[in-house]
């Protein structure tokens, strides 16, 4: 059947990670029907002309697949990015430590950091908020702090970022940390 007129297309598709809304569009005839994506949607041919329902559904199937495929993609290039970061993150805190915070780190999960003030305080490494202990005058536990940047960081950076803060200005990281 020959394509006289305008087609009035009102298509969404839900992907994961967002939608796809081709929505209310006029195509004309005068167009590249072999390129539009919305008549590859409908069936229409290069010529024009609308494709039978099976053919349709085929180049639906395809169009899916490739949506699939581009977010299958796009999800394993940002979880190898976000491994990279890891992995960069974890040898910068590792040169930024003395033997004993590596030591003190590999074996019990936390490390001890002096602040600027004289102040003793253990990180734990396995958390991002709620992590940092104030070491009393005896080395018991003194209570704990929160203070802690982007939830979008590697853990490895944020322990820097709090050893960096605690030994560089301990009031001014005293002043911004939350007793938890």
């Amino acid at each position: 059947m020959q394509n006289a007129g305008p087609v009035r297309i009102n298509e969404t598709w839900t992907v994961a990670g967002g939608t796809l809304t081709l929505g209310a569009v006029d195509h004309v005839p005068v167009h590249d029907f072999a390129h539009c994506r919305a008549c590859l949607l409908l069936g229409v041919t290069a010529a024009g002309e609308i494709e039978p329902q099976h053919v349709r559904q085929e180049q639906q199937l395809l169009m899916r697949q490739g949506f699939e495929a581009l977010r299958r993609r796009e999800a394993d290039r940002r979880l190898a990015q976000r491994n990279q970061a890891r992995d960069r993150a974890k040898e910068l805190l590792r040169a930024c430590l003395t033997e004993e915070q590596r030591s003190d780190m590999d074996r019990y999960g936390r490390f001890e950091v002096v602040g600027s003030n004289g102040g003793r305080y253990q990180l734990n490494i396995s958390s991002y908020s709620g992590n940092i202990y104030s070491v009393d005058a005896h080395g018991g536990f003194g209570g704990c702090l929160c203070a802690h940047g982007r939830d979008d960081l590697p853990l490895a950076d944020h322990l820097l970022l709090q050893k960096l803060a605690i030994e560089s200005d301990e009031a001014k990281f005293l002043a911004t940390a939350l007793d938890y």
